[in-house]
């Protein structure tokens, strides 16, 4: 943000971060104290999501969610096979 609290809005329209791709500006969410370009978003999956500009180009966010419960669902694949490994090996 510039000094007189201005900024450049940097267009994301068309872009993609991770799974999504950013679909079209959505406007300001006053739960914040200063306003955040938020932008609706498209994920691989399926969903849509609305997402702050700045954690696409961060890397923060890059899914609707469903790359977070993917990778709990294998997690917890691996950790029943090792449990398993480690029984039949006592």
């Amino acid at each position: 943000m510039g000094r007189g609290g201005s900024y450049t809005l940097i267009d994301l329209a068309g872009r993609t971060f991770g799974r999504l791709t950013v679909l079209e500006r959505v406007p300001n969410d006053d739960r914040y104290s200063r306003p955040r370009p938020l932008w609706l978003c498209q994920c691989k999956c399926g969903n849509k999501t609305v997402v702050i500009g700045a954690n696409l180009r961060d890397g923060k966010t890059k899914s609707c969610g469903c790359l977070r419960k993917e990778k709990s669902a294998e997690n917890s694949r691996k950790a029943r096979e090792a449990l398993k490994n480690a029984r039949a090996h006592n």
